[in-house]
């Protein structure tokens, strides 16, 4: 068993690409370290990065990491203290790489595409039930995902018509096609520049803040991959409600 909380203090952290470009699809990266969990199994650790882990609601992607020799099928990225962990099965080896070996990282676009659309999406979800509702609505947790996504928010009382408006008002946003733009912020700046965000109490006490701004809908600190356009989206389709102990459980997906 990998201790990764262990093995992340060896290494500076991980260079994320894919905060300043989520639709980068493949890249080149040094290979730092590869720690072997099993004989087909390995966590591998890079200087930089186009994979988003698990963290921030947002599911992790997959891809694959290769060279001219060596195929690694990525299943999970785990981030642990600013290091990138990436888990994966070996599919072809011909032989342990060794530090300072360039690699290829791919994302499986297509999975990684879905869950920006659906990252966005749930931003603009959280927007229209606060307007519906008419007041501020904390999230307890999300699961921005490819498939199965949805978002718990504190207790909520939703009539079936309140759902409908919420559907209704998140994609006027959506195909009023606007742009989703990042910035970065000091803390002190938090209250110029965000809007409309849950959970604020909550922020961890860092120095800068990553911001996903969509015009006129919300302002939210966030370190996930977003679309650069709502219009991207298509379509947010409310699939279902639940009621849970802690808090209500909006399901919803992006069509097509």
């Amino acid at each position: 068993m990998v201790n990764l909380k262990e093995e992340a203090r060896k290494f500076s952290p991980t260079e994320k690409v894919y905060l300043e470009n989520s639709y980068l699809k493949e890249i080149n990266a040094n290979l730092l370290s590869i720690l072997m969990e099993s004989k087909n199994k390995a966590y591998l650790v890079f200087d930089k990065t186009i994979f988003h882990p698990k963290s921030g609601g947002q599911e992790s992607d997959t891809g694959t990491i290769y060279d001219n020799e060596r195929l690694f099928e990525v299943k999970k990225v785990l981030e642990v203290d600013g290091v990138a962990f990436h888990y994966a099965n070996i599919q072809k080896n011909s032989g342990i790489p060794e530090k300072g070996e360039i690699f290829r990282l791919k994302l499986d676009w297509e999975r990684r595409y879905k869950i920006m659309r659906s990252h966005t999406a749930g931003h603009i979800l959280d927007y229209a039930v606060m307007k519906v509702t008419g007041k501020k609505v904390n999230t307890i947790e999300a699961n921005h995902a490819s498939i199965g996504s949805y978002i718990k928010y504190e207790h909520i009382n939703l009539s079936p018509i309140q759902l409908e408006m919420i559907e209704k008002t998140a994609n006027e946003a959506v195909k009023a096609g606007i742009s989703v733009n990042v910035r970065y912020v000091k803390r002190e700046e938090l209250e110029k520049f965000v809007f409309n965000a849950p959970n604020l109490e909550r922020l961890p006490d860092v120095g800068i803040y990553r911001i996903v701004e969509i015009q006129n809908v919300n302002s939210i600190p966030c370190s996930g991959t977003h679309v650069k356009n709502t219009s991207e989206i298509n379509y947010i389709k409310i699939k279902g409600v639940k009621e849970e102990d802690d808090g209500t459980v909006i399901f919803y997906e992006t069509i097509p």
